[in-house]
């Protein structure tokens, strides 16, 4: 009996028409944006299921706090009155930014499509926290909103909270050697700081210029918001290298040689090496002993000495190609002995400078030219100082596929000439010189 009212009256209400649309509660949005958001007309069939879909057309605009849509039958006239009421969001007021540090308040309520002065309106909320996060994107940053709404104690008021991202946590999985205290002077992102792409980009970049690593796979993920662990997943290179063997050159002179090297010595950063040579003409042991630190300081001070003492022949004839000076029995040969010092230092994002000091002396070894005849020998010593810096903008200094590498110096030389057993000692070529370049 009930189920057959039902129907009953759901056909006797399909088949009534809507005499009017009555709409309440509106005070800044027109009556006519209400109506023409919904299907419901006067003088059109009155259907219960429409009045649910014209409640979600309105809502979906944005404004409202609440919306109801009910018909009410009026029974003089047998036709229904549909009531829309709606409860108005509140002129914003003000909107007030919070947990911005890095991009100003100004810049965020530019891209923002609420403006003060105007209806709350929560279909902005998705648009304008996207826009917020693209803001942070092109500046380098990352964030999302994780509040947007207004003030419960004054709903004029609207408050966007701004979760920037920042580093939580920093692991190198997969060392064995390379001390973590190294790296973590290696790399600009911290924990506690904003994740900034620049720097993260130019960590990786760093890591690799290293060579300490046959592979490093970074492995970024926020536990929560606004929070970033960055996993390194890294695959350590064999930094040590030791060679031995010999070369032969065009005179048929016969020179051994072993070297050892290690650019990450016990996982320190610091670099060391070893180099010996002997010919076999028996003119004395070339060695040279290096040392680099890539940071002797917080700064990334870097420093780089070199010791060494070398052989190098000289030969009377065939010099270009002639046949005049000392015979092919008179070899003779100079030995270079000195040190070299580096220190460098990065004062920008792209740019190191560098001070260095070369001290060097030459000696020459079994000369003996015929009776007079001249042959100049520049025996002596050699003090040159370096100033300067090098910008290196290359996306990858191991295979660079674009940007540039500059380097400017300034180096003052001062050489003192002793003279050579050939000549005047009165000669103008001898004695002290200062040079410039």
């Amino acid at each position: 009996m009930f189920e057959g009212l039902g129907c009953f009256s759901t056909v006797f209400a399909q088949s009534e028409l809507v005499g009017e649309v009555v709409i309440r509660g509106n005070e800044v949005i027109d009556e006519a944006v209400i109506k023409n958001l919904v299907r419901t007309r006067e003088g059109q069939p009155f259907q219960q299921s429409q009045l649910a879909r014209d409640k979600q057309s309105i809502e979906s605009l944005g404004v409202f706090q609440d919306v109801k849509v009910y018909g009410l039958f009026v029974s003089e006239t047998r036709t229904w009155r549909v009531v829309i009421e709606v409860v108005e969001w509140p002129v914003v007021n003000e909107i007030r930014i919070v947990g911005n540090t890095v991009i100003s308040t100004d810049l965020i309520l530019d891209v923002l499509k609420q403006k003060k002065g105007s209806i709350f309106n929560e279909s902005y909320l998705q648009d304008d926290a996207l826009a917020i996060a693209e803001l942070y994107f092109k500046n380098g940053y990352f964030a999302r909103v994780s509040k947007y709404e207004p003030l419960e104690s004054d709903i004029s008021v609207i408050e966007i909270v701004i979760a920037e991202t920042t580093i939580r946590n920093i692991e190198f999985n997969g060392l064995f050697k390379t001390k973590r205290s190294i790296l973590d002077k290696l790399m600009d992102l911290k924990p506690g700081a904003l994740f900034e792409q620049s720097k993260y980009d130019e960590d990786v970049r760093r890591l690799w210029e290293t060579r300490w690593f046959e592979r490093i796979d970074p492995e970024p993920h926020e536990p929560e918001l606004g929070k970033l662990d960055i996993n390194f997943n890294v695959e350590e290179a064999r930094t040590a290298l030791f060679n031995v063997g010999f070369s032969v050159d065009p005179r048929n002179r016969l020179v051994g040689f072993a070297s050892y090297t290690d650019s990450n010595y016990q996982g320190t950063g610091k670099s060391i090496g070893v180099n010996l040579s002997q010919s076999a003409q028996g003119l004395g042991t070339g060695i040279s002993l290096d040392y680099g630190d890539p940071f002797i300081d917080d700064r990334r001070t870097g420093l780089e000495v070199s010791l060494y003492s070398r052989n190098s022949f000289n030969f009377g004839s065939s010099f270009f190609g002639g046949g005049d000076g000392l015979d092919d029995s008179a070899k003779f040969a100079r030995r270079r002995t000195g040190v070299t010092s580096t220190l460098t230092r990065p004062v920008q994002r792209f740019t190191r400078a560098f001070v260095g000091l070369r001290l060097e002396n030459v000696s020459s070894q079994n000369f003996a030219p015929d009776p007079g005849e001249e042959f100049l020998v520049q025996d002596g010593s050699t003090i040159v100082a370096t100033l300067g810096a090098t910008r290196n903008r290359r996306d990858n200094p191991m295979d660079p596929a674009h940007g540039d590498w500059a380097r400017i110096a300034f180096e003052p030389s001062y050489v003192f000439i002793k003279g050579n057993s050939g000549l005047n000692p009165n000669d103008p070529t001898l004695g002290n010189h200062l040079y410039v370049k």
